[in-house]
């Protein structure tokens, strides 16, 4: 089976998504990936500067640029970073870096806001407490960190087979909490508890919002 890294280096995400090949996410994905783009255009102002980690392709990054000062994407897959960069071409605002979200390279309080959205954090195995921490340590004191997951309920697993079923992905199956394939894709639901457990090293306690059927956001001030 491939590895992670190997998946998000070779699968188009971007065609799957935006184009027509395999149509639409299952309805409650649907409403899912809109709540990314609805709390952005409702909470996010021009006087900001962004993080976004694991940017993927970009498909929230024309909606930062539009609601922030400066806009910084990373992620650590080549293939999504070249995708990102085609995305923001015309987006003044935005720089775009590969690096890892496990060890970010920046100072501490480098931003107002570090957020990490498209349940984004669930497509990252066995660092997702690493990953918090580092939101944590390189957000300026009193701004804000924001998280997007999906709900760990049996009505979201089985969204999620249908849409990776939609997306051509082979021998899919649960693992635990996770859907896993053998393309090497991860795809992590979460509890209420497991989210708040990975904020319990740093003196940040998180507010947690059921806000929508398929998932978690996840806000703290730091």
């Amino acid at each position: 089976m491939a590895t992670v890294k190997e998946f998000y280096n070779s699968f188009n995400f971007q065609e799957m998504v935006l184009g027509n090949k395999a149509g639409k996410p299952p309805p409650l994905l649907q409403e899912f990936f809109q709540r990314d783009l609805d709390y952005i255009a409702e909470h996010f102002t021009a006087e900001k500067d962004v993080l976004e980690v694991g940017c993927g392709f970009g498909r929230l990054l024309p909606k930062l640029a539009e609601r922030s000062k400066k806009v910084t994407g990373i992620d650590f897959s080549d293939l999504q970073i070249a995708q990102a960069q085609e995305t923001a071409r015309n987006l003044k605002n935005v720089s775009l870096l590969k690096m890892c979200a496990e060890s970010l390279e920046f100072p501490p309080a480098s931003f107002d806001i570090s957020l990490c959205m498209n349940c984004s954090l669930g497509n990252m195995p066995d660092i997702e407490e690493k990953v918090v921490e580092e939101m944590i340590r390189v957000t300026k004191p009193g701004g804000e960190i924001v998280i997007r997951v999906f709900a760990d309920t049996k009505e979201v697993r089985e969204a999620q087979y249908q849409n990776y079923r939609r997306l051509g992905l082979t021998n899919i199956r649960d693992k635990g909490a996770a859907i896993v394939t053998d393309e090497g894709f991860y795809s992590r639901r979460f509890t209420e508890s497991e989210m708040r457990a990975l904020f319990q090293k740093t003196e940040i306690t998180p507010a947690i919002t059921h806000d929508c059927d398929a998932g978690y956001l996840i806000t703290a001030h730091t």
